[in-house]
């Protein structure tokens, strides 16, 4: 959301490229100088070096980190001491998901707001965490995902066993409930901008969290433990907070009543003197009606004038002499007496004292918190974590999720594989669970079938459920066995960026070029309809182009999901190893569709389009134009095909050289570029060896 720059960076490139736009705030160029940001850290964190956060000799780091402290001491004066130490993110230690993929995924955001169902994300259908804390490290944990797979397996086991264990996971979540985000009242406590009902929550904080340590115990898995470990009792700490404030106590310590009754005797004796006022002012009050006999006379208080002693005009000649006027008003004259004006010092200075006494006393308790920040944030992180291991446990034992089996290979086998969003929001609707596959010799899928049929749900959910196995959630499956991947990548849809004069196609072709650019052995790619953007000929050229770059290029050959219209592709399984068929399941009656949703292997060469546009409510005429301009474009291109299938509007009689793939559209080039009439035996026989030489190539490659 904002971004700390040099006077002198130009970043503005950068982050067009990266398709964000945050708030960018300058400063001097001399802070991000190494030496200077350096000295900035060691002064703050009060140590030697910065060894111990390992970034010693990580020049660019070092400029970060110190840069962002020098920012936050100048924004926060200098109120920062809860930032007890820096940790190094590792990028080889998450899994690397960039902006376009969590879009496409809907990880986070729906693809269209508007027309979004609620739940329609999936961190949406996963959290259900009851605290703050356990919903950020959520959206945190999806954001990064591990590549570690033994945390990995670490964090399935615990999520596992609370999934289980029912009592143990019923209760905890129980005791979560309501409970005050702590990660943030800590900060807050820190920086000393906590108000004294935020100190409060603190301790009802730590009794949840001493409640929940409790219900832990019998867990066994070692995250568990662990986090058991990590939530810190703090008893003195929560009871100096309970005996300090006041249960009843205001928003604001300006307006008084802050500090607990029996927490200082000298308080007490201050606020019973102004208790005592009260009194003496209604004796006063009494006396003076007795002395002057002014059976209305008042003694009152103004916030300018203090108190006065208020008598209505036309008993002039009843006021003693020893009242002094103080203000004339239309009805009513104002005294006072030096008595009175004794007494009003004496509880002036009362009620200074009592808030001079009041702010000291807050001001230890906000020393004694911040003192302990370090202990209680690291309690808020145990509660986020707990928190959201129960949420996942919750989700898990509801749509019977399983642990899935990590491994360190390349395959990815998925039993029943669901979508957990379409699942979760689903009217009604069964969902159809499928199967997939990829290994060293099967890591493309070109999956063709109908639009609607579910090819972009079938990709998605695998991406998905790698997301979600990373992260450390079960996943929705009969059964998986998942390598770690490195990254995700997903070109899923159709978008353009008009502001920036990029078109739906340029957009598609950046974003392609981007997983070429960027994809390992070790990722996953997901690629929906690439190449539609454009004429049925360059994009079906450029989609098979992409198919063979992928399994030929050695450092790639990473596992790919390939969902086309361009039924063209199929053939690519014949040609090249480790491509393989699948389609989605579609049956056709009476001119209807009716779709299974179900994942099979092979190709198929209809995509059932003008049956689509008719569940769409296309006009009926439209749609018997649309089969009558289909059939004469089969005539067209001289050979069978049923009814309804998939022929390119642009897609002339020339199209079934496109359709026999690169090298026969070469050979049957060659042959119509020459007139049998016009060649010599020579020339025929020359012809035929090249004809021969440009299939046996071919045939090599393959």
């Amino acid at each position: 959301r904002e971004l700390l720059a040099a006077e002198s960076a130009s970043p503005e490139g950068l982050l067009r490229t990266a398709g964000v736009d945050p708030l960018v705030t300058r400063r001097p160029g001399r802070w991000f100088e190494t030496g200077e940001a350096r000295d900035t850290l060691l002064r703050h964190f009060g140590t030697a070096s910065l060894e111990p956060f390992g970034i010693e000799g990580l020049l660019a780091a070092v400029a970060a980190a110190g840069a962002a402290v020098r920012y936050l001491a100048e924004t926060q004066r200098s109120r920062i001491r809860h930032l007890v130490g820096l940790r190094r993110l590792d990028g080889s230690g998450r899994m690397v998901l960039d902006a376009v993929t969590l879009r496409n995924l809907e990880v986070f955001a729906p693809l269209v707001p508007a027309a979004a169902v609620p739940g329609a994300t999936l961190v949406e259908t996963l959290d259900r965490a009851h605290t703050g804390m356990g919903s950020r490290l959520l959206r945190r944990r999806l954001a990064q995902p591990l590549l570690d797979r033994r945390r990995i397996g670490a964090r399935h086991r615990s999520v596992e066993e609370l999934a289980t264990r029912h009592r143990v996971r019923g209760e905890g979540r129980r005791r979560l409930v309501g409970c005050p985000d702590l990660e943030r009242l800590a900060s807050r406590a820190s920086l000393r901008v906590a108000g004294p009902r935020e100190y409060l929550q603190i301790a009802e904080a730590l009794r949840t969290a001493v409640s929940l340590r409790a219900v832990l115990e019998p867990a066994a898995a070692s995250v568990t433990r662990d986090i058991r470990r990590r939530l810190r009792e703090l008893t003195p700490l929560r009871q100096r907070i309970e005996r300090t404030i006041d249960p009843d106590s205001p928003a604001s310590l300006r307006e008084g009543g802050v500090i607990r009754g029996g927490w200082s005797a000298e308080l007490d004796d201050l606020r019973g003197l102004r208790a005592e006022a009260r009194t003496r002012i209604r004796d006063m009050e009494t006396r003076e009606r007795a002395r002057t006999g002014i059976a209305s006379l008042r003694i009152r208080y103004n916030q300018v004038f203090g108190y006065t002693i208020e008598v209505k005009k036309g008993f002039d000649r009843q006021i003693p002499e020893d009242y002094a006027r103080r203000q004339t008003l239309v009805h009513t004259e104002r005294y006072v007496t030096e008595e009175l004006k004794r007494f009003e010092a004496r509880v002036a200075r009362a009620e200074d004292d009592i808030r001079e006494l009041e702010a000291r006393l807050f001001r230890e308790l906000e020393d004694r918190v911040g003192a302990a920040a370090p202990d209680l944030l690291e309690t808020a992180a145990a509660l986020g974590e707990s928190d959201l291991a129960l949420a996942l446990a919750a989700g898990a034992a509801e749509n019977g999720y399983v642990r899935p089996e990590m491994h360190d290979g390349f395959g990815m086998r998925i039993s029943g594989g669901r979508h957990p969003v379409v699942e979760a929001v689903a009217d009604d609707t069964e969902f159809v669970p499928n199967d997939l596959d990829l290994d060293e010799d099967g890591f493309l899928i070109v999956l063709t079938g109908p639009n609607m049929g579910g090819k972009s749900t079938f990709l998605r959910q695998a991406a998905l459920i790698a997301v979600m196995a990373q992260a450390g959630s079960l996943v929705p499956a009969r059964a998986a066995r998942l390598g770690v991947l490195d990254r995700v990548f997903a070109r899923v849809g159709a978008t353009d960026d008009l502001s920036r004069g990029r078109s739906t196609f340029l957009t598609e072709m950046e974003e392609t070029a981007h997983i070429l650019h960027h994809a390992t052995r070790r990722s996953l790619v997901l690629l929906d309809e690439v190449g539609r953007g454009t004429s049925t000929y360059d994009g079906l050229s450029l989609a098979w182009a992409l198919a063979e770059y992928i399994v030929r290029n050695p450092e790639l050959r990473m596992k790919t999901l390939f969902a086309t219209h361009y039924h063209e592709l199929t053939a690519l399984a014949d040609a090249e190893a480790g491509v393989v068929n699948f389609h989605v399941e579609a049956r056709e009656h009476e001119e209807e569709i009716v779709f299974l949703r179900q994942v099979v292997p092979g190709g198929t060469n209809r995509s059932y389009g003008i049956q689509v546009a008719q569940l769409a409510g296309i006009p009926a005429p439209l749609v018997r134009r649309a089969r009558e301009v289909l059939g004469g474009l089969v005539r067209d291109r001289g050979e069978p095909a049923p009814e309804g299938a998939f022929v390119p509007a642009d897609a002339l009689p020339e199209s079934s050289v496109a359709s026999a793939g690169p090298a026969a559209a070469k050979v049957l080039r060659l042959l119509r570029e020459r007139d049998p009439d016009e060649l010599t035996p020579r020339q025929a026989l020359e012809l035929l060896y090249q004809v021969r030489k440009e299939l046996d190539s071919r045939s090599e490659r393959g």
